[in-house]
C-alpha cells in the first residue's frame, strides 16, 4: 500500500509540475502569438489573460474580445468583430486544441464579395473550437452556435435573420479549404434571394453540405460540392456544383436534384414568379429530364454574375 501511495504522489507530482510549466508556457505562446500578429497588421484588444483550471483544463476569460483583420492587398477593408463574452478553454492534455464559448452580443463587420456586411447578433450559446499546427497555423475550425439573431446595422444587408442551429467546420491545407455546414432552422431576410424567396417564402429548414474551395483567400476563388440538400418550403433540393468568382460575381453550372417539381412550378406560378407560358415551358423542360435513383429530376442550371437560369428563365440571385 505504501509503494502505491508513493507512486501516486509522484504521478500528482509530475503532472503538478507539467501542468504549471505548460501554464507558463501557453501564457508565454498566447502573448507573442497576439505580438506576431498584432505585426502582421491586426489589431486584438482582449481583458488580461490569467489562466487557471488546475488540474484537468487551461481556462482564462478573454472577453470582451475584438479582433480587427489588416485591409486585403486588393485595398478592402478587413474583417471586424467585436464579441462581449469570450472564454477559452482547452484540455489539460491537448494544449493545441483550444475552445472559444461565447453567448449574448457580437458586432461584425466584414467584407463579403464586393459588399460589406455590418451586423449584431444574439446567440444562446456558440463553441468555437481551433486547432492548430505546430506551426502556429490554423489547421480545423469547428462551431456549434445556437439560438443566432442577425441584426443589420449596415447599408448591405446580410441574408439570415435567424439561425435556430448552426454546425460548422472548416478545414485548410495549403490554398484549398473545405467546409462542412449544417443549418437549421434558417430565416431569410427580405429579398435575400429575389423571385426565389418570394416563391419559397423566407423560411428554410434546413441546409447541408460541404464545399471546396481552391484558391483560398484570393479575389477569384473557385467553389465547388457534390453534395448539398435544400429543405425550403415546397422545394426539397440537392445536387452539386461548380462555380468561379470574378469581380462581377459568380458563375458556373449547378446539378441540381428536384423532388416534387410540378408542385414548386405551381408555387411559382400561383406567386407570380413564373407566367403560365413560362410555367408550361419549365413543365416541358423538366418533364424530360432524367430521373436520380431516389426519384429526383435531374437538372442544370446556369450561373451567369449571380443570376441563375434554367434554360431561357431567369429564376433569381445568388445572396452572396
Amino acid at each position: 500500500m505504501r509503494k502505491i501511495i508513493i507512486i501516486l504522489i509522484l504521478i500528482i507530482g509530475a503532472w503538478t509540475a507539467y501542468w504549471f510549466v505548460a501554464k507558463g508556457a501557453i501564457a508565454k505562446g498566447a502573448a507573442q502569438t497576439i505580438t506576431d500578429y498584432r505585426a502582421q497588421g491586426y489589431a486584438i484588444e482582449h481583458s488580461p489573460l490569467k489562466f487557471s483550471g488546475y488540474p484537468l483544463r487551461f481556462k482564462t476569460d478573454a472577453g470582451p474580445l475584438m479582433i480587427e483583420t489588416p485591409d486585403s492587398p486588393l485595398g478592402k477593408a478587413g474583417l471586424r468583430a467585436r464579441l462581449e463574452t469570450a472564454k477559452l478553454s482547452a484540455a489539460a492534455y491537448a494544449p493545441a486544441s483550444w475552445t472559444l464559448t461565447h453567448s449574448g452580443a457580437a458586432q461584425f463587420d466584414m467584407p463579403i464579395a464586393g459588399a460589406r456586411w455590418i451586423f449584431d447578433t444574439k446567440s444562446e450559446s456558440a463553441d468555437i473550437n481551433a486547432k492548430t499546427r505546430l506551426s502556429g497555423e490554423l489547421a480545423k475550425l469547428d462551431i456549434i452556435a445556437r439560438g443566432v439573431s442577425v441584426t443589420s446595422t449596415g447599408a448591405d444587408a446580410p441574408p439570415v435573420k435567424s439561425l435556430g442551429a448552426l454546425d460548422y467546420a472548416f478545414t485548410q491545407k495549403g490554398k484549398t479549404a473545405s467546409y462542412d455546414l449544417t443549418a437549421d432552422a434558417v430565416t431569410l431576410a427580405a429579398g435575400a434571394t429575389g423571385r426565389l424567396g418570394q416563391a419559397l417564402g423566407e423560411e428554410i429548414e434546413r441546409i447541408s453540405g460541404v464545399l471546396s474551395v481552391t484558391d483560398y483567400g484570393s479575389a477569384t476563388p473557385g467553389y465547388s460540392s457534390e453534395r448539398f440538400n435544400v429543405l425550403w418550403g415546397k422545394a426539397d433540393l440537392g445536387g452539386g456544383f461548380n462555380l468561379s468568382r470574378s469581380p462581377a460575381g459568380l458563375s458556373g453550372k449547378i446539378a441540381l436534384n428536384v423532388n416534387n417539381e410540378q408542385t414548386l412550378i405551381s408555387e411559382l406560378t400561383r406567386k407570380g414568379i413564373l407566367s403560365s407560358g413560362e410555367a408550361m415551358i419549365a413543365g416541358l423542360m423538366i418533364g424530360n429530364l432524367p430521373k436520380a435513383e431516389d426519384g429526383r429530376r435531374q437538372m442544370s442550371l446556369t450561373v451567369t454574375n449571380n443570376v441563375v437560369s434554367l434554360g431561357p428563365i431567369k429564376l433569381g440571385r445568388l445572396p452572396f
